[in-house]
């Protein structure tokens, strides 16, 4: 288990903060502290023990995806970014359709059912389509997305809740 979490480092200029765990609560909770990137305390909350290292490593991954994520966004988020890309990913799923029409086509050349061809080449078309788009979204996707999502979903998984700031932390803690 880790007692910090702490992205402020001097090479990164988006940083987003960390959290630090302050204790145990009489329930048997870990209670932690949450600052935002300027150092100033923005939350405290707790998790079930059991829960401790999965939140710790999940808090770590978003605070350590989300300035990738903000710093290509603020590259990347121009009108002519925005237009390139959108063009980028219409070709990258045209490019597949196409492959995906033209293999069942020379696949079935031969091939004295119409039918067949027919379907063949649909088939192909769709398989083309959805081959594209996934295609499209993993090449245009910032970087730390996938990272970035997976934690959230283990953090909304998780029993946290947040603890009341009325007085210091040591009141809070067993």
């Amino acid at each position: 288990m880790v007692n910090a979490i702490n992205v402020n480092n001097s090479m990164n200029s988006y940083s987003c903060g960390d959290i630090r765990r302050i204790g145990t609560l009489p329930d048997g909770r870990i209670a932690y502290s949450v600052f935002d990137s300027k150092g100033k305390e923005a939350q405290r909350l707790s998790v079930p023990n059991d829960e401790a290292d999965i939140f710790e490593s999940s808090y770590g991954k978003i605070i350590n995806s989300a300035p990738k994520i903000k710093k290509y966004v603020a590259e990347n988020s121009s009108d002519e970014d925005l237009r390139r890309r959108r063009t980028y990913g219409r070709n990258v799923i045209a490019t597949f359709a196409a492959v995906g029409a033209a293999a069942p086509v020379m696949l079935l050349w031969n091939s004295a059912s119409v039918t067949k061809k027919i379907l063949g080449t649909i088939g192909g078309v769709v398989a083309g389509l959805a081959a594209g788009l996934v295609a499209s979204l993993c090449a245009m996707t910032p970087p730390g997305t996938a990272e970035f999502i997976k934690a959230h979903r283990e953090l909304s998984k998780l029993d946290i809740r947040t603890i009341e700031q009325q007085g210091s932390a040591k009141d809070y803690l067993a």
